[in-house]
């Protein structure tokens, strides 16, 4: 019984004192990401009191994500807000802002536009034509 005991003191009062660092096999990246960290430690913390632009970057691109649909993503900070501790996100219909026609018949120039590139320049429907 005494041996148990101590054993769990021991076990207690070891762990709860160490100040070694067991590094974390957790990667993380960015300018306020630390170089390394120990396992258990906090490595990002957001409390959405504000949006914090320095921390938080509208996605701005025309790429399809990936399903090569014809998406649109702006720097819209009326799409993103913080409120009450809390990240809202609200899409914007691309009719909402240039008309239902729009959808068929409209014209986008990216030219000047970062980070388009040559790829995104002018994107095609086969069935129609030129979309942009």
């Amino acid at each position: 019984m005494r041996v148990t005991i101590t054993l769990v003191f021991l076990a207690l009062f070891g762990a709860g004192c160490s100040a070694q660092c067991v590094e974390s096999i957790s990667k993380a990246s960015g300018t306020k990401a630390p170089a390394t960290f120990c396992k258990g430690d906090l490595i990002f913390d957001e409390e959405f009191d504000v949006f914090d632009v320095t921390t938080w970057e509208h996605e701005r691109t025309m790429a399809g994500g990936g399903n090569w649909e014809f998406e649109v993503y702006t720097n819209n900070r009326s799409n993103t807000f913080a409120q009450d501790g809390s990240l809202h996100i609200r899409p914007t219909l691309t009719s909402d802002h240039y008309g239902e026609e729009f959808l068929s018949s409209g014209t986008i120039s990216l030219l000047g536009g970062a980070p388009a590139d040559a790829s995104v320049i002018l994107l095609t429907n086969t069935l129609t034509g030129p979309v942009v």
